[in-house]
């Protein structure tokens, strides 16, 4: 196969439209409420037929939501068929808004198998790297869930998260033969 001028011409202008692409994909998700070329959170995207239309940002959506309006948000931090264990990061994500965090619970798919009186499943949430609990939440040797009958609960200390902030749970201790285990937070936006 030769190539030629034409095919290297092509190439040239499928890669600058796919960087223009991401371009405007970045700035669309990183856009502002107040934001994009009429000020009013849109921002252009460029569909499949070369056609610009305007889409409301991630921010924009989110402002939409009215203030104290009830919020669940879920942190999968390992899989129904995957171990738990001990793990600074097991799993975050970045708070889409401005949040009041009102409840905090963990469940497992398999209970830790530890004797009864350890521990169990200690967990921590961290907000931009500082612990936000009391104390660890934990999940009791034999049972599924943070919120199970004797288990005392943390006070949150942080309730109030700002927009962006990086939410990190953190496991402190995974117990023994535990599998899957997710994160559940729940509270209001501010």
């Amino acid at each position: 196969m030769t190539i030629t001028a034409e095919m290297i011409g092509d190439f040239i202008a499928t890669w600058e439209a796919w960087g223009a692409s991401v371009d405007q994909l970045n700035a669309w998700s990183m856009g502002t409420a107040g934001g994009g070329p009429g000020g009013d959170g849109r921002y252009p995207l460029t569909n499949r037929a070369g056609t610009v239309v305007l889409i409301p940002c991630p921010a924009k959506i989110a402002s939409l939501v009215p203030t104290g309006q009830p919020m669940m948000m879920s942190i999968d931090c390992y899989s129904d068929d995957e171990a738990v264990q001990a793990n600074a990061r097991a799993g975050w994500r970045f708070a889409p808004r401005a949040l009041t965090i009102a409840a905090i619970g963990a469940s497992v798919l398999q209970p830790d198998q530890s004797p009864v009186g350890t521990d169990g499943i200690r967990i921590d949430l961290l907000v931009d790297g500082a612990s936000i609990l009391s104390t660890p939440l934990r999940i009791l040797p034999g049972v599924r869930m943070s919120w199970a009958a004797g288990t005392s609960q943390p006070t949150i200390v942080a309730p109030t998260i700002a927009r962006r902030s990086e939410i990190v749970v953190a496991v402190l201790s995974g117990g023994v033969g535990a599998l899957g285990l997710k994160i559940d937070i729940e509270g209001h936006y501010a």
